[in-house]
């Protein structure tokens, strides 16, 4: 597919802050051969009836082929239900999900399914019948018939899936179609077709796409799988790996969800506030036991045998979400681990203390602990 020009606005990656996608989310498609240029120029007038086929081939299949729009979609209109927040950085292009470059869920068929929701496909289509348009080069009246076929279907007002685009762009390209209408190519004149027609189209509803739907489908598509890795994580029994490895069970996650990590310094801190009360007033260590041992088992491989990870998952995180109490964000640390270990190390000298009843370090260590969860509650630094 042919890509909008170097010097173009659009044609900038929609990078985003620092942050959060794991580079192993992000995996590219092996490239596929493509089709010929007379296979591409054979069925060119057909996929313009049908552009869903451009992105979604199985919905295409499942419809027996037929031409014309899919049955419409009474799902909800994404735009009217609350997206959750979140915040999604790494080098996801939106160029390259249109040349189907990445493996499910960022690939072509889903970003091509969100659009459906969102009732944006007409400028999915748009872009990808352009992109076929010009990689196919018809000549002749092929060339005419396509620019017609395109322009009728979404250039023209009223037209069964008309962009949103200027209407300056609208009557310069509608102009243009007609004057070749008059003015049919004779075969002297095959050679001069203007496949760029289309250009300033293409760029101003490739503009839309990156600052309206795209957004949304990478924070929405982010914030559904990293959840559900997280859940899987935690219910490793229930959701194993085909062939489950030492290595991977002791996997700790990165990047890390703020929102959990913040739910989970909370828990922790009230945790170890309430081993000093119990201390204090009974002598015993039990709540900095139960504590160590989280904290310990966090530190070795994540959320899998941490209860307060359970919690936090499980319990806390969908109540958080729902009144849109934090805005999810995802920061690659791979130092977390490492201050869980301090944390561990922290709790067992806690443990100890007040096991032997060593009252001034418990103290001691009891002030030099607290603040710390406290801090990352209130900071992006997880």
């Amino acid at each position: 597919p042919v890509s909008p020009s170097a010097g173009s606005p659009v044609s900038r990656t929609l990078g985003t802050p620092p942050g959060a996608w794991n580079d192993a989310l992000i995996k590219i498609r092996p490239k596929s051969k493509s089709r010929s240029l007379s296979a591409r120029r054979s069925t060119l007038l057909q996929t313009i009836k049908d552009p869903q086929s451009l992105y979604d081939p199985a919905a295409d299949k499942a419809k027996g082929g037929n031409s014309g729009r899919p049955i419409k979609n009474t799902r909800q209109k994404s735009s009217s239900v609350p997206v959750p927040k979140a915040e999604v950085s790494g080098e996801l292009e939106l160029e390259r999900i249109l040349q189907n470059e990445y493996e499910p869920p960022l690939d072509l068929a889903t970003f091509g399914r969100f659009c459906e929701d969102e009732f944006n496909e007409e400028h999915l289509s748009f872009l990808l019948i352009v992109r076929e348009f010009k990689t196919a080069k018809p000549t002749g009246v092929q060339y005419i018939q396509a620019l017609t076929a395109i322009t009728e279907k979404f250039i023209k007002q009223g037209a069964e899936s008309q962009v949103n685009v200027a209407g300056r762009m609208c009557e310069n390209v509608i102009k243009k179609v007609a004057q070749l209408n008059n003015n049919p190519m004779s075969d002297e004149k095959k050679g001069n077709e203007d496949y760029a027609l289309f250009k300033e189209t293409e760029d101003e509803v490739f503009s839309l796409l990156s600052h309206d739907v795209f957004p949304r489908f990478k924070n929405e598509h982010a914030l559904r799988f990293q959840v559900t890795q997280a859940k899987r994580q935690a219910l490793w029994c229930c959701y194993r790996q085909e062939t489950p490895t030492f290595r991977a069970f002791f996997t700790y996650p990165n990047p890390v969800d703020a929102v959990h990590a913040r739910l989970h310094r909370i828990l922790e801190f009230f945790c170890v506030v309430v081993g000093g009360i119990e201390s204090y007033l009974y002598g015993t260590p039990y709540a900095y036991a139960a504590t160590l041992i989280t904290s310990a088992f966090r530190s070795t491989c994540g959320p899998r045998l941490d209860v307060l990870s359970w919690i936090v998952i499980f319990i806390l995180d969908p109540v958080v979400r729902k009144l849109g109490l934090m805005t999810t964000r995802y920061v690659k640390n791979k130092a977390r681990r490492f201050a869980d270990v301090a944390m561990t190390f922290f709790l067992l000298t806690l443990f100890l203390a007040a096991l032997f009843q060593v009252q001034i370090l418990e103290w001691i260590v009891l002030g030099m602990v607290s603040p710390g969860p406290l801090i990352h509650v209130f900071t992006d630094d997880v």
